[in-house]
């Protein structure tokens, strides 16, 4: 039988974690926090804009966080939505 050729041991690269406590050593992005925040406080736009910003800045792995961000234009989708339908119901109810 022939010997196996020895296995080499790379080194991890610095740009992704080695293992799941390293994860903690990426900083959590504050803008996609406030963007859940926002929308959980029902500031519709406001928590929008800052979501679609979160996604572009935690596009790459240096930051974490882009489920608060995600998360975050959800619930000020929805709220917008809620918002405008709530409008337009009483813009078309007649008035007596």
């Amino acid at each position: 039988p022939q010997p196996a050729a020895p296995q080499q041991q790379t080194a991890p690269s610095p740009d992704k974690p080695a293992n799941a406590w390293s994860l903690y050593a990426v900083p959590l992005d504050a803008v996609s926090v406030a963007s859940l925040l926002a929308s959980v406080l029902m500031c519709g736009p406001l928590g929008f804009i800052l979501g679609i910003i979160g996604l572009a800045r935690t596009a790459d792995d240096k930051r974490r966080g882009r489920w608060a961000a995600v998360a975050g234009i959800a619930i000020s989708s929805l709220t917008m939505l809620v918002a405008v339908g709530y409008v337009m119901q009483a813009m078309s109810a007649p008035s007596p």
